[in-house]
């Protein structure tokens, strides 16, 4: 009788643990994937007048300004043509292979993310400020280069455990409860029936 009343307590209980926990999880891990791409766009955008100038000192800064950061492991700031320029930290992974374009990889056994961005030379018009150019005219800007950002995702882990073991412990104070009140409850309809 009893485990019929703390059954769908029971099931409920689970379903709704299972769902928020679910959810929570998703936002966690999306939230430092964009944090880190934020991290690599702004890191790329400081590291242009270092790469267009070709100065060493400036991208050594940046790199390690990077490595200041909570989960960056490593950070390297490559020349258009792949020749490391600056580094901070010690990567853990082969250089991707850099084709103008952003990306990420994502190591499971090591618990990193590895993501590059380019470096691309921003066009300013001095001359003609105010002239709109037609669309032909407009030229690709160039590539300057590539920074290359390791993340660790332990903080990560660790965050989504503690949630994990957070929602078990809510969950079966909620079963408990609910255990209690469906017994309480079942007495007082059986009792006065015996």
């Amino acid at each position: 009788m009893r485990l019929s009343a703390v059954l769908p307590v029971m099931l409920i209980a689970v379903l709704l643990a299972t769902l928020f926990l679910g959810a929570r999880v998703d936002d966690l891990g999306q939230a430092h994937s964009e944090r880190a791409r934020s991290i690599a766009r702004q890191m790329a955008t400081a590291s242009e007048y270092g790469l267009f100038s070709a100065n060493a000192v400036h991208l050594q800064g940046i790199a390690a300004g990077a490595l200041r950061q909570t989960d960056v492991r490593s950070a390297v700031i490559l020349n258009a043509r792949g020749a490391v320029l600056a580094t901070a930290g010690q990567p853990s992974y082969p250089l991707p292979a850099l084709a103008g374009m952003e990306g990420e990889q994502h190591d499971d056994l090591r618990r990193t993310d590895v993501l590059w961005q380019p470096v691309m030379e921003s066009a300013l018009n001095v001359d003609g400020l105010f002239d709109v150019p037609e669309a032909g005219q407009r030229a690709k800007p160039r590539l300057l280069g590539h920074v290359v950002l390791e993340f660790s995702r332990v903080a990560v882990d660790r965050r989504e455990r503690e949630m994990l073991w957070l929602g078990l412990a809510v969950t079966l104070v909620g079963v408990a409860l609910g255990a209690l009140l469906a017994s309480h409850l079942s007495r007082g309809v059986v009792t006065p029936i015996l």
